[in-house]
């Protein structure tokens, strides 16, 4: 079957972890948390939407120094208008197996890491963020 529509109280009721940002705003809000991302870091929706992406890495020591500029870069292209990366033809996967660093491409205008991330309940878990330029 395939979904042809999903609503914005679908998505906000998921289980799974999800929030999605609006890099068209240098700061890159959140638009919306689901509530298993509520839920996993101890934080009610209305105290995440409008906070800056930055509290999904917690600080810049949370992930890889190149992705988290890389992050930087593409908020910064897209609030001018452009697509990540500007000038470059495709996005970037900046991965790490072990203490191996896998840097593969993916789509113009995508960027996906792995990064250490804190719940509410002070653990520290691995996730992977995949940020997607998309047209409205």
């Amino acid at each position: 079957e395939v979904i042809q529509h999903v609503s914005r109280k679908d998505i906000m009721q998921l289980r799974l972890p999800l929030a999605m940002a609006d890099p068209s705003f240098v700061t890159c809000p959140l638009v919306f948390a689901s509530e298993g991302f509520s839920s996993q870091f101890g934080c009610a929706p209305e105290h995440l939407v409008g906070r800056s992406w930055e509290i999904l890495l917690g600080s810049p020591g949370c992930a890889c120094p190149q992705a988290f500029s890389e992050l930087r870069r593409l908020c910064g292209d897209a609030a001018c208008g452009q697509w990540y990366p500007s000038g470059g033809t495709h996005g970037r996967a900046i991965l790490h197996v072990g203490d191996v660093r896998v840097d593969e491409k993916v789509p113009q205008g995508e960027l996906c890491f792995a990064h250490a991330m804190t719940t509410g309940e002070g653990k520290r878990v691995m996730c992977l963020s995949h940020f997607k330029q998309v047209l409205l």
